[in-house]
């Protein structure tokens, strides 16, 4: 038995060790910190300052310990924690409580098991609540759940700077603080007149308790009125905003102030740019503003309900749901359309959801190009009849009819298979290029391309290479792009072109195209590696040779470096080794240096 609790502790002690590597919580330095040093984040310029012992209890002292553990710490983390142990001791004249707490975060931060003690220290004997409930939180983040009783003493207190709203929501995730920390947090929100409070409590319920911090907040939107009832529908839209519209359907009738009635529709393109929730384009809504349109009496709300209802995109359908599933639910969807009078004519309706029940059918055998062309029947029948919402025909669908029936078919024409079509370019590689690059190979993307397709630059066909059927490659002569202008590129099949897509040859980027050094790894051998990457700040590919807009000094210029440059930013796209003097990438008059010095790679 002895023998087994020896091990158990070596086991312990070992996973113990094996821990004081790992951070104990995550951490960043405040924007000030990187003020107290002018943004200087250098090894020496940090190192220097804190090996001068007699700025310790100056105030930047701790702000660039911060910068030098964020930056450095995993080389340096011995000789920070012997730097804070100063503030450790509460014997100190110039001891602090504040520099005490903040050194204890740095200490969990590298490491440090005795952050934990330091931090409960600060819990039990500090007089400052503010640093009690931080440090509660930090101690939240390794699994110490013992301070239930001092974040109840700061609710109670209610203090204008702290309220224990947040430690409350940390200890709600927890079965045995839940049902009180829940109770506490909804009763701020049921019986608070501040909105501040009232919304911070509701958020952090929501944290753990979703359903009681909306019923809360509902009880609240439905009990009030005026502003005070928009405040709480501005309130629930971070909480549920999916429950948004039926609330903008109760809040609308009963509003007699315009502005805020107002408030309760939803700006035209907002949901579409997920603003607010998509459910404001389902049916339901657009027929609840549509018939609301004949109550209205303010024009400018008159104005923008039609707007609205003329701009409105119909929501995206599920991914998860299947093809299949989609045609049902647009046989259903027709009955809907029909059932708001936006589709007239029972027979018309029938005619329409016979032809999808055909193009299930088809899609159920296993022919989806059968299925294919009675979905694109139905759309096309319903784009042709499609009047606007003032015609009084007995087949005819309304704007609002049009887009569920026409976008909803669309969706599922994405998902079948397309007829046989011609070659189609997706994209070209480089797209742009300044004048007078020289020669070089282009990537053609696409789809349909055969051993026979050509490459047509210019009108004039160039060498081409059938890598797949969806990538060309093509030669492109220095004499081709020796002048600025628009070309065109095309591939041909012998009988059949594809569409068409454009090379630009400018005599100036439209915008940068930037180097980007990495980091740099010291190899232990007196060479170091760089890591390279770039920002293409352009919407298209650019094409940059080697030569005085794409070097490397000092020589060799060429390192390997990237010649097609794709749009946004590349990480670590390639390497260079170095003897760590400084070398420089020049990139169309822009420039990135490596040396010795630059930030080192993880």
């Amino acid at each position: 038995m002895k023998t087994i609790i020896i091990i158990f502790w070596f086991l312990l002690t070992m996973l113990t060790m094996d821990s004081l590597a790992q951070s104990l919580w995550e951490f960043e330095p405040a924007p000030s910190d990187y003020f107290i040093t002018n943004n200087d984040t250098s090894y020496l310029t940090l190192k220097n300052y804190l090996q001068n012992d007699s700025l310790a209890f100056e105030t930047p002292y701790l702000s660039v310990a911060n910068l030098f553990a964020y930056y450095y710490g995993n080389s340096e983390k011995d000789f920070i924690l012997e730097k804070l142990q100063i503030f450790y001791d509460t014997t100190q004249p110039k001891f602090n409580w504040n520099n005490f707490f903040s050194a204890q975060v740095l200490r969990g931060f590298l490491g440090d098991q005795g952050a934990i003690e330091g931090l409960d220290s600060v819990i039990r004997y500090s007089n400052n609540m503010l640093l009690k409930l931080s440090a509660i939180s930090y101690l939240y983040e390794v699994g110490i759940l013992d301070y239930f009783q001092t974040i109840k003493q700061a609710f109670m207190e209610q203090n204008s700077l702290y309220n224990g709203f947040v430690q409350l929501a940390q200890y709600g995730s927890d079965e045995r603080f839940k049902d009180e920390a829940a109770a506490l947090l909804a009763g701020v929100i049921t019986d608070s007149t501040d909105r501040i409070k009232t919304f911070s409590a509701a958020t952090n319920l929501a944290s753990f308790n979703k359903l009681l911090a909306i019923q809360s907040l509902e009880s609240r939107f439905y009990s009030s009125n005026g502003e005070d009832r928009l405040n709480f529908f501005m309130d629930l839209e971070f909480i549920d905003p999916d429950g948004q519209p039926e609330r903008s359907m109760y809040a609308i009738p009963l509003e007699t102030d315009v502005y805020i009635r107002s408030e309760f529709f939803p700006p035209t393109g907002s949901a579409e740019k997920g603003l607010v929730t998509r459910r404001y384009l389902e049916p339901f809504w657009i027929n609840f503003i549509k018939e609301w349109y004949n109550y209205e009496s303010e024009k400018i709300i008159k104005s923008s309900i039609l707007r609205y209802i003329e701009d409105f995109e119909p929501n995206i359908i599920d991914s998860t749901s299947s093809t299949l599933e989609l045609i049902e639910d647009l046989i259903d969807l027709t009955d809907t359309v029909y059932n708001y009078s936006w589709l007239g004519d029972e027979q018309f309706k029938n005619e329409l959801q016979s032809i999808l029940q055909l193009a299930k059918s088809n899609l159920q055998n296993g022919d989806s190009l059968a299925c294919r062309v009675q979905v694109k029947t139905f759309q096309g029948l319903v784009d042709n009849v499609y009047k606007d919402s003032l015609n009084t025909d007995l087949s005819f669908v309304t704007i609002e009819g049009w887009k569920f029936l026409y976008w909803n078919a669309q969706y599922i024409l994405d998902r079948l298979p397309q007829l046989p079509v011609n070659a189609d370019i997706e994209e070209i590689n480089p797209a742009m290029s300044l004048v007078n690059p020289g020669a070089f190979k282009m990537e053609v993307k696409g789809t349909g391309f055969t051993a026979n397709s050509v490459v047509y630059f210019n009108g004039n066909a160039r060498t081409t290479t059938f890598v797949t059927d969806t990538l060309l490659t093509a030669e492109i002569l220095g004499t081709d792009v020796s002048v600025a202008g628009n070309y065109p590129v095309w591939v041909s099949s012998g009988t059949t072109n594809s569409d068409t897509v454009i090379y630009k040859v400018v005599n100036t980027l439209p915008k940068p195209v930037r180097p980007v050094l990495e980091c740099v790894r010291n190899n232990g051998d007196g060479t170091y590696t760089a890591y390279f990457g770039y920002k293409n700040d352009n919407t298209v590919s650019v094409y940059i040779p080697l030569g005085s807009k794409n070097k490397f000094t000092p020589t060799q210029q060429d390192r390997g470096q990237t010649r097609v440059f794709l749009p946004g930013r590349k990480y670590k796209v390639f390497t260079v080794n170095f003897n760590g003097s400084n070398l420089v990438w020049t990139l169309n008059g822009r420039t990135s240096t490596a040396s010795s010095n630059s930030a080192p790679c993880n």
